[in-house]
């Protein structure tokens, strides 16, 4: 993989998810055709168990494939990976930000430590410069410098769920793909994350794959919006299309739902304006 043109593609081509053995099979994500790439918003929404977590887990490489191939700028990630050089390729490149924070962080490491370990590993960047960096991301994301030095079990959340973020953004990757990443925050935090990452997004021309079963954050992020339902896409297309004019039954009912609780406008635009 190169990404000496600054722009980053990753696909899957006819990827698949299968659990269990021949008795017991379960399947999550059924052979299907999905891209990000350095110019997308994109949001994933569906209800839980949909397989849209496992699917943006496959693209990145924390969960193996069944079937298919992931490839990133057309080399399969199964291979180039394998090596330190081409990890260390894949995640300056790419970033992926999990719901479940308590297991991500390192409960003997401060947050300072693991902010800035990814600018070491990934940027060769230390001193001033991976500080000067640190603080304008925590400013992006409203957090104060003084929880740097605390462990992640001393701050709620919603903080370490925005740390999650920090650790990724500071490395200044290409693609971004974020599972259920405002679920853990307030109301009032949430309007402020999903602008600072759609607008942060825009103006440095990073990919953003977003995945909730919230409809109105999905939305106000996304420019296109894929529907999943039983571990198949069952719509996509531009946002403000499939909102105002929804094809499949499934997300006519989602929208139904979010309508009915007025939880959503047809632009997405009321949910963090």
């Amino acid at each position: 993989m190169s990404e000496t043109s600054g722009y980053v593609a990753l696909r899957g081509d006819g990827i698949s998810r299968v659990y269990g053995s021949r008795r017991a099979r379960f399947t999550a994500v059924k052979p299907l055709d999905f891209e990000v790439n350095s110019d997308s918003a994109i949001g994933i929404v569906g209800e839980s168990g949909s397989g849209k977590s496992t699917l943006s887990r496959m693209l990145v490489g924390l969960e193996s494939v069944s079937s298919g191939a992931v490839t990133c700028n057309g080399a399969n990630i199964a291979g180039f990976t394998r090596s330190l050089t081409g990890r260390i390729d894949f995640r300056r490149a790419v970033q992926f930000v999990a719901q479940d924070t308590s297991s991500s962080f390192d409960p003997r490491r401060t947050l300072a430590d693991a902010v800035s370990t990814p600018l070491r590993v990934l940027r060769d960047s230390t001193g001033s410069e991976a500080e000067d960096r640190i603080a304008e991301v925590l400013r992006l994301l409203r957090l104060d410098p003084k929880h740097l030095k605390r462990y992640p079990g001393e701050v709620s959340g919603g903080q370490r769920q925005r740390f999650a973020l920090a650790r990724s953004l500071v490395v200044r990757p290409k693609i971004l793909l974020c599972d259920e990443v405002v679920s853990a925050l307030d109301v009032s935090v949430q309007g402020a994350v999903l602008n600072m990452l759609k607008d942060y997004c825009e103006s440095n021309q990073v990919g953003l794959a977003f995945v909730s079963h919230g409809l109105p954050a999905t939305a106000f992020v996304s420019r296109e919006l894929v529907v999943m339902q039983h571990g198949e896409i069952v719509e996509r297309g531009e946002t403000e299309q499939v909102l105002n004019d929804p094809q499949h039954a499934y997300t006519a009912r989602l929208l139904d739902a979010h309508r009915r609780n007025r939880r959503i406008a047809v632009s997405g635009a009321e949910v963090a304006r």
